[in-house]
Order: structure tokens, then sequence, then C-alpha cells
């Protein structure tokens, strides 16, 4: 058999893996260290986290490309066979599945592992009328001071979005009664979880409770 005939031969797709989806791989590695069992809470947390900034720049660098193909009508497979639609429905079959995975790992072994641990991450409703009022005032004072609400509708365009942020869509009611869709950016200089005590203490540390950690989500 002849050189050619041999280079011939290796262009067979099934000798290929898609790069894609082989980073999707390693990262799915990530997620099963936060999933072995004999590895310390917060280490399972740090994996967690990893395994998310690592899907936020996948998408981010890798799907916004393949997106750009497809809007683009590029329908030439790449050397491993796959063409951008079907590299994006493999990418699309392969990661639900890794994230339903990481929900169930949060919410049903990390948190209430948290809370044996006496650190409770806490739903609004979770807190008292009195612990309510006293975060709402926080609410005005540090939080609200820097929200930028950004409307738009047919004579204003639909605002950036910068990568990595966390933005609301709310429906806001101006002085006259007139209603306007826009967009709130969760500010990054605030941290996204608020530790509840030192609010309602006023940033002094309480000594009495110094072994329990109580958060809210901002």
């Amino acid at each position: 058999m002849s050189d050619k005939e041999i280079l011939k031969k290796f262009d067979d797709p099934k000798f290929f893996f898609n790069r894609d989806l082989s980073w999707i791989e390693f990262n799915r590695r990530v997620l099963e260290e936060a999933l072995n069992p004999s590895l310390p809470l917060l280490e399972k947390v740090k994996f967690i986290s990893i395994f998310s900034s690592n899907l936020d720049e996948f998408y981010m660098i890798r799907v916004s490309g393949i997106k750009e193909q497809i809007a683009a009508y590029v329908s030439e497979p790449t050397i491993d066979g796959l063409t951008p639609i079907e590299t994006m429905n493999e990418i699309d079959k392969t990661v639900r599945p890794m994230l339903d995975q990481l929900a169930n790992l949060w919410l049903n072994q990390v948190v209430p592992e948290l809370k044996t641990n006496n650190v409770f991450i806490h739903d609004i409703n979770e807190l008292t009328d009195d612990e309510r009022a006293k975060i709402n005032d926080y609410f005005k004072k540090e939080i609200f001071p820097v929200l930028t609400p950004l409307a738009f509708d047919p004579g204003r365009p639909f605002p950036y979005i910068s990568n990595l942020s966390l933005s609301l869509a709310v429906l806001i009611r101006s002085p006259k009664g007139e209603d306007h869709f826009a967009r709130v950016k969760v500010p990054s200089i605030l941290p996204r979880l608020l530790q509840i005590d030192k609010i309602l203490s006023g940033g002094k540390k309480n000594s009495s409770n110094n072994s329990i950690y109580r958060f809210i989500w901002l």
C-alpha cells in the first residue's frame, strides 16, 4: 500500500475525535471529582465551581463560534465527520444530562451537607419578618443605589449584555403609570452570597453565633 493510500485510509472520520465533544469529556472528569463521595465538602464546592467556570468559557468561545458557522450556513463536515449543526446537537445532548447531574449534586447532597456543618443558604421566605425587614433596609442602602435598569422599546435598542453577567428581565412602571420592559444587571461588585448575620448585626461579629454561617443569594 502506497503512502498516499495509507493517508487516504486515515481520512476516515472514525479515526478522529470531535474537539468540542472531547473537551466536554475532559470537563466531565472535573464533575466526577465533585461527585467523589470521599472528597471533603468544600473541595466538592471547589470542583463544582471549576466545572461551571469551564463550561461558561466553553459556551462563550467554542459554542458561539459554532453558532456563527450555523448562521453562515456552513454545512461542510469537519475531519471528524460532523457538521456544525450536528456538533451543536451532540453538545446539547451531552451537556444537558451533566447539568441535571450537577443540579442534583448541589441540591440533594452539597446543600444538605452544608447544613449539617452549620452553613445555611436560605430562601427569603425562610427568614423571620424582622430579618426580612432588616435585609430590605440593607437592599435599599447598599444594593439599590448601584442598580441601573435599562429600558428598551421600539425607540431604544436592546442593551448590551456582557459575558458572565447575570441579568434580570423586569417590568417597571414610571410615576405616570407607564409600563416599560427593562434589563437590570446584577452588579459584579457585590458578592453573589450575602452573609445574613453580618447584615443583621450591622457588620459586627456575633460572638454568640460563631459556629453558624447563614447566607442568602443576592
